[in-house]
């Protein structure tokens, strides 16, 4: 029996016409803009003299391409590979999940607006710890399951300049 094409899908773009980028097996950089990116640095994070700078948020979603037999896919989960900030010194990554998208927005190449959704720790959840994102099974395909993982980089003042390291987030989600 085969099992149904799941994909990682980024959103962004305007509410009504977003793009919706398959992520899945790539990365998706987190940069002062709302855009998906594998590698562009034309809009980097500043480090602020006091406080906190952002990236603008980015609104993950899991997509069912195709679903053979029309397995039921539901008990979406989320969680950072390892629970270790591998990023430099006072970088972070925040998480949250909600029902609905909504555009990132902030002053390109310089921060994003803190989101109000991505306000958790992302690194406090690992496998034996995971997020819960809320879904309602589908034995559908072409259809996008479950809420949005919202992720969001924090950049403090004490932050040294260049590129940081790389994070593995999983989706886990159960098919029948």
């Amino acid at each position: 029996m085969a099992n149904a094409t799941v994909q990682i899908r980024r959103w962004t773009g305007a509410s009504g016409s977003e793009t919706k980028t398959d992520v899945t097996g790539i990365n998706s950089r987190l940069n002062a803009y709302d855009g998906h990116s594998t590698a562009d640095t034309t809009y980097p994070i500043k480090i602020p003299s006091s406080g906190t700078n952002y990236s603008y948020w980015g609104s993950f979603r899991l997509y069912v391409s195709a679903n053979a037999s029309a397995h039921t896919l539901d008990n979406v989960k989320w969680y950072t590979q390892d629970g270790t900030n591998n990023f430099t010194t006072d970088v972070g990554l925040n998480v949250g999940t909600t029902n609905s998208y909504t555009q990132a927005t902030g002053t390109s190449g310089e921060t994003g607006n803190a989101s109000s959704v991505a306000t958790t720790n992302a690194f406090t959840y690992t496998s034996s710890n995971m997020l819960t994102v809320t879904t309602s099974s589908t034995t559908s395909a072409s259809v996008d399951l479950g809420d949005f993982v919202v992720l969001q980089i924090t950049v403090g003042s004490s932050a040294v300049a260049g590129p940081t390291g790389q994070e593995t987030m999983v989706f886990q989600y159960e098919e029948s």
